[in-house]
């Protein structure tokens, strides 16, 4: 049995276990990824992982920033349309860092 075990850190803090893929925007400031079913986004500024999108279509293929805007468009493979999430407006489903 072969196993991975992914942690993402943001400088010195944990910010997830066991993640598969992350997207990092031009700044830094923010990353996306998927965890168990469900869409996470990070914020360097405020330092939380919030809660984006459970039951998202999958894992995106790539992201596409627009940071000024807080903005970003997420494409999916097998012809999903693309979705957009608005960066400033993160679920109420947030932890700090670690």
């Amino acid at each position: 049995m072969l196993s991975s075990y992914r942690v993402l850190f943001w400088k010195s803090r944990r910010i997830a276990d066991d993640v598969e893929q992350v997207f990092i925007s031009p700044s830094k400031r923010f990353a996306l990824f998927p965890q168990n079913g469900e869409l996470f986004l990070a914020d360097e500024k405020t330092q939380t992982v919030c809660v984006i999108s459970g039951g998202y279509i999958g894992i995106p293929q790539h992201v596409t920033w627009n940071e000024p805007e807080l903005k970003a468009s997420l494409g999916y493979p097998d012809g999903h349309l693309p979705s957009t999430i608005d960066l400033s407006d993160a679920s109420s489903h947030c932890r700090k860092f670690r």
